[in-house]
């Protein structure tokens, strides 16, 4: 027998719940092929208390960031393609 829907929608934020939802990766450094991502995660102890976990990932990956020559800064890329009138294709981003 398969659990009412509402059962499934009142359990699954208290299982979020206790195990700690992570807060949102902040971007660290940004390059035109790279991109350094941390964020923390709170997990219970062996002494009861909860301790704070950092976490840190480097993705690669060909043009993820564009230099915006207005701010000096890098901007995430758009993975946008415009076919123009002759046939050729325009990147946007």
């Amino acid at each position: 027998m398969k659990p009412p829907l509402y059962t499934c929608l009142l359990v699954l934020p208290l299982s979020l719940w206790a195990q700690g939802i992570p807060e949102a990766p902040v971007i660290l450094e940004a390059g035109p092929h790279h991109r350094i991502l941390s964020w923390s995660t709170t997990e219970p102890a062996e002494a009861g208390n909860d301790v704070s976990l950092p976490h840190q990932v480097t993705e690669l990956a060909d043009g993820l960031h564009w230099l915006n020559p207005l701010t000096g800064q890098y901007e995430e890329a758009a993975e946008a393609l415009e076919i123009t009138g002759k046939g050729s294709v325009l990147m946007i981003g």
